[in-house]
């Protein structure tokens, strides 16, 4: 904080001219701004008009003196915080004693001089630009606690928001999670308790077949192997609906797996379920992962599943295994070059039920796909596929490393 003079006012009231002549000079030399006035009326006008930064006031004046010329500063709210110097020859005790009673903050006897003036000024006017800066820095410092209050008070009050939502999501995944285990047993239920009819009517089935068969017309025929199709599918899905309700409650062990070693083997597995030409096999040299092999077969077991039996149609049929390592996760993929599907219907993909294709076209209970995604969001992973019509697809799944 720089004193300036050239900046500060200084209003001086006294009836003598020679006193405001000389007052006026010493102050002007220096740069101080000097207004001076001859009585006590026109300097309370003057301060009113343009508060000074400081006011050397007479005492003895005709009309009203300085004392009641401060009284009356001090009573006006645009006045009041001007710091007052007294100058006069009084030099009575008493006398200096009433002019700080009534506000006034130094005193300068006549005949005075220049170098105390000067000082005495200098140090006033330090002092209210001392008091002036305080007061702006107290201000802002109670605009930035009220700030800092109103933003307290809206973090307690978002912090109780989001404790509520907290509690609220706490109470919905726990109702969730019920919801799961219950859908999950009525699942395993109805789907156990299909089994034995299931069994029986194949059975059943199998009986008029090798007993009664030629008993039957050509049309008889026909709808007891339609009876034996859909008795297969029913039980099919059944089975599927069974691994599906059971994977929520299985316990996950895992175990170091060669994922090279058992993409191959499931491959051997299932060659013979394809038809004619034998699908050309690539595999790449896939890095080992910490998983459950059982689930983990059962991946690769729906996955290829898939590939071989949508690359049916294609006369020459071509199925890749390969895997990828980045930063944070291990990237697995099951590609092949089948009949694809249509991006805009990705989001079905993995949903239960969920099929792009016919039965007539292709056997499948569209349950697959969903079991493969349990799986891998059991263990921490990400599931996700890309295709395109005719020209084949690829399913992707990671694991997170350390996982």
């Amino acid at each position: 904080m720089s004193f300036e003079p050239e900046n500060l006012n200084i209003l001086i009231v006294d009836d003598t001219s020679a006193n405001l002549k000389t007052l006026t000079a010493i102050l002007s030399e220096r740069g101080y701004q000097v207004r001076p006035c001859i009585n006590g009326e026109i300097a309370l006008n003057a301060a009113r008009k343009k508060q000074p930064d400081l006011i050397l006031l007479d005492i003895l004046m005709p009309g009203i003196d300085g004392y009641e010329v401060c009284r009356r500063l001090k009573e006006d709210q645009l006045t009041r915080d001007i710091p007052v110097i007294f100058i006069s020859a009084l030099d009575e005790a008493m006398d200096k004693v009433k002019a700080f009673e009534l506000g006034g903050v130094d005193y300068i006897t006549k005949p005075f001089q220049s170098e105390e003036v000067l000082a005495r000024v200098k140090t006033h006017l330090s002092l209210r630009q001392m008091q002036v800066h305080m007061e702006h820095q107290n201000t802002q410092l109670q605009q930035a606690n009220a700030k800092l209050k109103e933003f307290n008070e809206a973090m307690l009050n978002l912090s109780e928001d989001l404790r509520t939502t907290n509690e609220d999501l706490k109470e919905t995944t726990k109702q969730l999670v019920a919801a799961n285990k219950e859908l999950e047993a009525f699942s395993y239920s109805i789907s156990h308790d299909l089994r034995a009819p299931l069994r029986a009517i194949a059975g059943f089935s199998d009986i008029l077949s090798d007993e009664y068969a030629a008993h039957l017309d050509e049309k008889a025929q026909r709808l007891l192997n339609t009876i034996h199709t859909n008795t297969k599918k029913m039980r099919q899905l059944v089975d599927d609906l069974l691994a599906f309700s059971r994977l929520g409650s299985k316990e996950i062990r895992k175990q170091e797996i060669n994922m090279s070693d058992l993409a191959k083997e499931i491959f051997e597995e299932l060659k013979p379920t394809a038809r004619e030409q034998e699908p050309e096999f690539k595999i790449d040299s896939l890095p080992s992962t910490y998983a459950d092999r059982s689930m983990m077969r059962q991946v690769f077991i729906n996955l290829l599943s898939n590939a071989i039996k949508f690359t049916r149609p294609k006369d020459t049929a071509i199925i890749e295994v390969g895997a990828k390592t980045q930063e944070t996760e291990t990237i697995y993929y099951v590609r092949d070059n089948g009949v694809g599907f249509d991006m805009k219907y990705v989001d079905k993909l993995f949903g239960v039920f969920q099929r792009l294709h016919s039965t007539a076209e292709f056997e499948g209970t569209g349950v697959g796909l969903s079991l493969i995604q349990r799986i891998i969001h059991r263990h921490g992973g990400k599931v996700w596929a890309e295709g395109s019509l005719n020209e084949g697809a690829t399913f992707y799944f990671s694991f997170p490393k350390g996982g």
